[in-house]
């Protein structure tokens, strides 16, 4: 089933708010200056919050939200800066957030956000990330990238698998659909052990939803 946009999300949540509630600042323009290192470090530490918010969401799935939201900041940044690295590894992580949102969760967050100014460009940065079309013609092309990815960070485990999920439901049907599903799934089972060590059911010990 198709998620519905965030930004719509934002609407309905803010339905029957207080008449004196800040209004919702509009979608941000593209930075034109290039961060400079401290900007970039704020935005590393946004995504080590993100990683750790992904990582405890299954046993808090409000967190999923909290994570993609910390994603997309980071996101922005990198983009402007020209981090390509970085900024793939942000889309990935916002792709798996997405799919797996509750969106009870989402309209709650939102609702307490809402007068952050921020929020309805963040919102609308991972429905761009998530809705992007690729052709179906770069599947290998980013099964590829994944691989790459896997063979650089070989204890990673766990992002090498959302790395994989990416490619496995932007490119259903495909032969690399399938590569990278099998993929997905055995580093998720690869990662189980660390988890399962300290009795919680987390990310590591269950697997994401597979493509349909």
């Amino acid at each position: 089933m198709r998620c519905a946009p965030l930004v719509l999300t934002l609407l309905i949540a803010l339905v029957g708010a207080a008449e004196d509630q800040t209004p919702i600042a509009p979608v941000e323009p593209a930075e034109t200056a290039i961060p400079d290192k401290a900007q970039i470090a704020q935005a590393d530490q946004l995504a080590k919050a993100g990683l750790e918010a992904m990582q405890a969401s299954d046993n808090d799935t409000a967190r999923t939200v909290e994570a993609a939201l910390s994603f997309s900041r980071a996101l922005h940044t990198y983009e402007a800066a020209n981090e390509h690295e970085k900024a793939r590894e942000m889309q990935a992580n916002i792709f798996w957030c997405k799919k797996r949102m509750n969106i009870d969760d989402l309209e709650r967050f939102v609702a307490s956000k809402s007068k952050d100014p921020k929020i309805a460009a963040d919102l609308a940065r991972i429905d761009a990330v998530v809705e992007r079309k690729i052709p179906l013609e770069q599947a290998d092309a980013y099964l590829a990238d994944a691989d790459r990815y896997a063979l650089e960070h070989p204890d990673q485990g766990f992002l090498i698998a959302v790395r994989y999920f990416e490619v496995a439901e932007r490119f259903v049907g495909t032969p690399a659909s399938l590569k990278a599903q099998r993929k997905s799934l055995d580093y998720q089972a690869k990662s189980a052990p660390a988890a399962a060590t300290t009795g919680n059911d987390t990310l590591f010990t269950r697997p994401a939803k597979p493509p349909q």
